[in-house]
This record gives C-alpha cells, sequence and structure tokens, in this order.
C-alpha cells in the first residue's frame, strides 16, 4: 500500500476517534432506503475498495441514510489501536458465527476429536448474541441426530426386518451413558467444561487411539457382538459426557478393544449414539418450551441446523471410507497438536 494511502486512513480512524462522528471522507459510501445496498459517490478514493491490506465493513440502519462504516487496516494495526470503532451489525455476526459453529460440530462429532471440546474452544474465541444458547445447541445436536438417522436409514431397515436383535443392541449400548447423562448434567456442565479438563481428556484419549490401534485385533462383525461387548461399550460412551473425551472416540477404542472390525466399531459407535442425540434434543426442546426462543433468532437456529445436518452426513461418509484403508492413531496425533495449542493459548491469554 502506498505510504500517502495509509496515511489518510489512519487520519479517518484517529478523526473519527476524536470526534466521535465519520470523517467527512467516509460520508462518500451512502445507502439509498429504496435499496438498501452500498453505492460509492464520485470522488472516493478508489485504493480504498481494491487495496489487499483494507477491509471495509459497511453496515446500513434501517431508520438512516447513512451507514456506519469501519475502515481496517491490517498492516497499520488499526484494530489494536482503536477497537472501540469496530461496530459489526450483531444478526450479520450471529449468522456467520452459527454457521463456523455448526461446521465445527458437523465435523467434530463423528471425527474422534471431541465436539463438545471444540465448541467450548470456539465459545471462548466468539461472543454470540443469542438470548438462548440452549435453542442453538438444540439445532446443532438435532442436526447431526438427523445426519445418522439419513445415512444409517437403510440400515435401520435392515435390521428391524432381517436383525431387531441388532437393535435391542443399540438400545441397550446408549442407556449407561443415558441414566448418568440425565442425572449429571448439570455437574458436568459446571464443573466440567474449562479449557483445563479439554486438554488433559485429549491428551488421555490420544494416548488411547493409539494403544488401541497397537494390539487392535480385526476378527468380529456387528453380527457377532454379544451383550457383553455392547454393554462395555455403553459404558465406555459414560466416559464422552467429559468434554475433549469425543464419545465417536471413546466407543470407537471401546469397539476395537473387544475386536470389532475398524469400520464395524464406527459404525456401531454412530448408531448407539442415534437414542442419546434422540433424548437429549427431546429433553432439550422440553426446556427450550419452558423459556421461548426469540423470534428474530429463528434464521441463526435453522441454519445452524441445516448446516450441521449435512455437514455431518459427509463426515460419516468420508470416514468411514477412510477407516477401510487407515489407522486412527492420525486423530491422536491432530488431539496432541490441540492440547499443545490449548496449553499456549491459556499461558497468553489475558487474566
Amino acid at each position: 500500500m502506498p505510504k500517502a494511502s495509509r496515511t489518510i486512513i489512519i487520519q479517518i480512524i484517529t478523526d473519527t476517534a476524536k470526534t466521535g462522528e465519520c470523517h467527512p471522507a467516509v460520508r462518500k459510501i451512502i445507502v439509498p432506503k429504496e435499496t438498501n445496498k452500498a453505492v460509492c459517490e464520485e470522488g472516493m478514493p478508489p485504493y480504498w475498495l481494491k487495496s489487499e491490506n483494507l477491509i471495509l465493513f459497511v453496515f446500513g440502519h434501517s431508520s438512516a441514510t447513512l451507514t456506519i462504516c469501519v475502515i481496517i487496516s491490517t498492516k497499520a494495526g488499526i484494530i489494536n489501536a482503536c477497537p472501540s470503532l469496530i461496530k459489526f451489525n450483531n444478526s450479520f455476526m450471529d449468522i456467520f458465527y452459527s454457521i463456523i459453529f455448526a461446521i465445527v460440530q458437523g465435523i467434530t462429532e463423528f471425527l474422534p476429536v471431541s465436539s463438545s471440546g471444540h465448541l467450548i474452544i470456539l465459545h471462548d474465541i466468539f461472543d454470540m448474541h443469542l438470548t438462548s444458547d440452549l435453542a442453538f445447541d438444540v439445532a446443532l445436536h438435532a442436526g447431526t441426530f438427523f445426519a445418522i438417522l439419513i445415512y444409517f436409514y437403510r440400515d435401520l431397515v435392515k435390521f428391524y426386518k432381517t436383525s431387531p436383535r441388532t437393535l435391542v443392541l443399540i438400545c441397550m449400548g446408549a442407556i449407561p451413558a443415558g441414566v448418568v447423562g440425565y442425572f449429571l448434567e448439570d455437574f458436568i456442565d459446571s464443573s466440567l467444561r474449562s479449557l483445563n479438563v479439554i486438554i488433559v481428556m485429549l491428551v488421555a484419549v490420544g494416548v488411547l487411539l493409539i494403544v488401541a490401534e497397537k494390539y487392535h485385533k480385526p476378527l468380529l462383525t456387528l453380527k457377532h457382538l454379544t451383550w457383553q461387548q455392547t454393554l462395555t461399550i455403553g459404558i465406555a460412551q459414560i466416559f464422552a459426557l467429559v468434554p475433549g473425551t469425543s464419545r465417536s472416540g471413546i466407543t470407537i477404542i471401546a469397539g476395537i478393544a473387544t475386536n470389532l472390525k475398524r469400520r464395524e466399531a464406527a459404525e456401531f459407535a454412530f448408531l448407539i449414539g442415534l437414542p442419546i442425540f434422540g433424548l437429549a434434543t427431546l429433553k432439550k426442546v422440553w426446556d427450550l418450551s419452558q423459556v421461548g426462543v426469540a423470534a428474530h433468532e429463528w434464521t441463526v437456529i435453522l441454519i445452524g441446523f441445516f448446516v450441521s445436518g449435512v455437514v455431518g452426513f459427509f463426515v460419516i461418509k468420508y470416514l468411514l471410507k477412510f477407516l477401510d484403508k487407515y489407522s486412527l492413531k492420525w486423530f491422536a496425533y491432530y488431539r496432541f497438536a490441540l492440547a499443545f495449542v490449548l496449553i499456549i493459548y491459556l499461558l497468553i491469554k489475558p487474566a
């Protein structure tokens, strides 16, 4: 960026900070009420729009023709110099955040890397302006529930017609975590949802993934699964209630420990998640009915539901293909790397 351009930008920000009003040059951008789209008046410096070092945020207000304009120079460090000037439209940012959260939920719910851990990290970094976080939580979990239901629909119909025993085992495997989660939900939310706990569990389950792979004997398929093995996998799922564990990760590890083939262990891990997701979603919908949802937040909620479901469906599809050929140890390495990054983050994070 030319030096003269940067000087003008800094002056604009400085003048705005002093007077509390837009610099006259910024008024070159207007939003006509009838179109609600930003247009540039003649004479506006072209480098404002073309420079790679600038980001121009323009947000209109329904009661005024003049927009709120914020000019940020990434190289000049204006964000840090004048943070009070950065005004974002909350609705727009909430939609953006909802897409990010939903993508992360859809990916990490099925990969053995911990969805709750990633969402807690996102909440620690981003600030969504929702009156009900519960509603958004319901949407994300409902999305992943339907991802499993749609992907395994044919298998579930097949089990119903030819192997109802498998459906019984799926329900049996969900009971331990369902019961413990019902009674300990408040304790877990109040005492275990911290980055320190996440770091410990990221490392611990990462080690278990490597150990499980090392001693894995892939001998069995779902039709060989006994109720004792199912109960073992179900009890292991209890530990998934601790943030940072990964429900899919710990149940796949338990399935591998009972000598299920890697893909079969993953499929069963997803299937026993169906009752958990379904009942948890119903419970939260009931809780939500007691508090209600602001009308303007339904867009954010529906976007979260749709995105998490679509992303989750494709993650299931390609993860199962991945597990046909590759080891779980790669996810263990990712967990170790994320734990290291979080340790650094905690060390440099302001108190």
